[in-house]
Parts: structure tokens; sequence; C-alpha cells
């Protein structure tokens, strides 16, 4: 069995979602020029006003707790662990946040369990973390490690549709597994 990585920002959280349905709410963010190809902080780098609007939603006590689970993430969950995966919970820290920390760990003790704050880490180097399999939304993964020891899979966005390798496309049909299970057996030679 396999030890697999899920990112939780755009993976098991819908950031994007949330974000989308604040912007209404704040007067700055009426003409923000959103485009599905693109990530949230691509805008929020294009003009002062949109970012500071775009951060005082991010920075929000209560942000993290507002997050919905993508569709089928908790019961995709529920099957890895019993098909015998050691799953853990790899994620980069939004400093600024005053909740940040704490509100990712309480998100993943409500809709998980508590076995999953436990298997939580936080980190702005995703490089350096050991996994078989690392499922992340974000297009590019820098780090200090230039060959991490965790094989990429793409979480299907916009943002990241240009780019090749592994892509799980939702988690509500099922094909994730196939996909975990191509990547694992060319890295482990899992049958």
């Amino acid at each position: 069995m396999a030890l697999i990585g899920l990112d939780l920002d755009g993976v098991e959280a819908d950031w994007d979602g949330y974000l989308d349905s604040q912007l209404d709410l704040v007067p700055e963010l009426h003409d923000f020029p959103r485009q599905p190809d693109r990530g949230w902080n691509d805008f929020a780098k294009s003009d002062p006003r949109h970012k500071k609007a775009v951060y005082k939603i991010l920075e929000h006590p209560e942000f993290y707790g507002s997050l919905k689970p993508i569709p089928g993430a908790i019961e995709t969950v529920d099957e890895m662990r019993a098909d015998g995966h050691d799953v853990i919970f790899v994620s980069s820290p939004w400093e600024s946040n005053p909740m940040g920390y704490q509100a990712k760990a309480d998100w993943l003790a409500k809709h998980y369990g508590s076995w999953a704050r436990k298997n939580l880490i936080l980190t702005s180097d995703k490089t350096i973390i050991y996994a078989d399999v690392l499922v992340d939304d974000k297009p590019v993964i820098k780090g200090r490690l230039t060959d991490p020891a965790w094989e990429r899979v793409f979480f299907d966005q916009p943002y990241n549709r240009g780019l090749e390798g592994p892509r799980i496309m939702n988690w509500t049909d099922g094909s994730w597994k196939d996909v975990l299970h191509g990547v694992l057996e060319s890295v482990q030679g899992v049958n």
C-alpha cells in the first residue's frame, strides 16, 4: 500500500469556490477580472486595490472554517484508507491569516475526524515531504529538492490544465483509483 499526500486548498477544500462567493460582497471587487484558467493569486497581482480586497477575505479569521469540501473528497479519503493506504494532508500555510494554521487543522477534524488533524503537515516547501504520491492543484511546486520523494499527480483545476502529468479530474467518478494505481505501479511496481 502507499503513502498518499493530499493538498488541502483546491484539492480537498473548495478554496476558489468560497473566494468566488465572496467577490460580490466586497465593493472593491465588483470589477475583479475573473478568468477561469488563472488562480486567485494571479488576479490579486494585477491591481493593488484588488490585492488588498482579496487579502481582506483571505485573512478573515473564519475564512478556512467557511470552506466546503470538494465534492466526493471525504468519501474518497475514506476509500483510500479502507484500501489500506496511509493518507497525509500537506498544505502551505497562509501566514498572514491569524488563524490559518489552527483553522486548517480544525477544518480537517470537522470534516474527516481527529485522525486527520494528526496527519496534517503545514510547510512552505512540499518538496521535503516524504510520500509515494502528492495530489496537488498548484501548477508548479518549488522547493529545496529538485527531485522530491513523491510522484506528482495533478488535481484538475482550470489554471493547471496546460500542464502534462497524471491527473485526477474529480473525486466523484472513481477514476482516481486508476490514476493512482497507474502512478504507483510505475514507481513501486504495484500490481
